[in-house]
């Protein structure tokens, strides 16, 4: 087993904040948690990719959040 108790190849959920990286086809962070950018967020552990902030709305100026900030 590697460690942290996952076998090699077993799929874990990605934090709140961060994404799998599998979609840019960076090939030195494939299949690792990566941080959201600015601008984008993952609310639920265990998401493929993050989601946009639609600017109108909501919006995210720091990075790895969970949530957009309310336009005001």
């Amino acid at each position: 087993m590697a460690k942290g108790g996952a076998a090699k190849g077993a799929c874990y959920k990605c934090a709140k904040g961060r994404a799998r990286s599998g979609i840019s086809g960076d090939a030195a962070v494939v299949g690792q948690c990566i941080p959201c950018a600015k601008g984008t967020f993952a609310d639920t552990r265990g998401m493929g990719a993050c989601s946009t902030c639609d600017g109108v709305t909501g919006y995210q100026d720091e990075s790895e959040q969970h949530s957009c900030k309310p336009v005001t």
